[in-house]
């Protein structure tokens, strides 16, 4: 696989745009190998996706009854009709990316110069310290590749939810979405209260900045709320937790890292109340609780599924075409 790239790479790399034979094979041959490859990798992660989006749909708004009714080749199906389209759309967007590579149309690829031994790009001297064109044309083709499927992927608001969780896009400076990810975990008080330091310190924040902490802001104040309502337990003249309520069980959950993990707990919790036979209002509004806490978890826990979805794209380019 990698001895096709290659060729391409450091054979088929010419300033001509004139049709030669012998690179037009070189570019079908690495077409080829690449979108075969590609397009099964693409079905194989998708339906992974796929998988673990339903699992964390299970607790989260929807009944057991109708996920347990969704046999594995049905999500199957639904992971190929979710790929097949972007991959009929990539195909030929990828082949005039290789080809465009091929006969360096840009010029943007390094071209090897016989006489001098070093790379350069076409019409410009050689850089002053020698540079790996092989390695720099890898890096260019995978990039040009990876932004085209990228830029393919459902983001608009008319795609289906599904589609939205699994190939949305995030445009937000590092430092934010860093930012975000250490104290999202954290209980809604202190989720709150980080972001209004952050605020005062951060002045100058983008519009998708600003989009992405209010919409934390919004989840965290609405969790907070909701947790008025869960039942107290009853503590011993020490202090101590004599009898857990929920809010202790939510402690709990607080201090565990894993999202799957948590929802593990609160589905144990979930089950423990709705197996009651005699369930009181506190019962009832422990319920309701549980499962907000379980559809938080689970779009948490959907939007690192879309995240590995795209590391694991990229980083396949890049094998590829290392």
């Amino acid at each position: 696989m990698k001895a096709i790239a290659y060729t391409l790479l450091v054979c088929a790399f010419i300033a001509s745009a004139v049709a030669d034979y012998a690179t037009d094979a070189l570019i079908n041959k690495t077409y080829v190998g690449f979108i075969q490859q590609f397009d099964a990798f693409v079905q194989k992660t998708s339906y992974e996706a796929v998988l673990q989006a339903y699992d964390s749909d299970s607790k989260g708004g929807r009944s057991n009854s109708s996920i347990d009714a969704q046999s594995l080749e049905e999500i199957k199906q639904l992971s190929s009709n979710i790929t097949s389209a972007l991959m009929a759309q990539y195909k030929l967007i990828a082949y005039k990316i290789i080809y465009d590579a091929g006969y360096n149309t840009k010029g943007n690829y390094y071209i090897f110069d016989n006489t001098t031994k070093k790379w350069h790009l076409p019409n410009q001297a050689a850089p002053a310290t020698p540079v790996d064109g092989v390695a720099l044309n890898s890096k260019q083709l995978s990039k040009e590749l990876e932004n085209a499927f990228i830029g393919l992927m459902p983001k608009k608001e008319g795609s289906s939810g599904l589609q939205r969780r699994m190939f949305g896009r995030i445009f937000s400076s590092r430092q934010t979405t860093s930012f975000i990810r250490n104290i999202e975990h954290l209980p809604p008080t202190n989720v709150l209260d980080e972001i209004a330091k952050f605020k005062t310190t951060n002045t100058k924040l983008g519009g998708k900045d600003e989009q992405l902490l209010k919409a934390l802001e919004e989840g965290a104040t609405a969790q907070k709320n909701w947790r008025e309502s869960a039942s107290e337990g009853v503590k011993a003249a020490d202090g101590t937790v004599e009898v857990k309520g929920l809010k202790d069980v939510l402690d709990e959950v607080d201090s565990i890292k894993s999202y799957h993990d948590r929802k593990s707990e609160l589905e144990t919790k979930l089950k423990e109340l709705l197996d009651k036979s005699d369930k009181t209002d506190i019962d009832k509004a422990d319920i309701d609780v549980i499962n907000r806490e379980l559809k938080r978890v689970g779009d948490f826990i959907r939007r690192d599924a879309n995240a590995l979805f795209r590391s694991r794209v990229t980083g396949f380019i890049v094998y590829f075409f290392a």
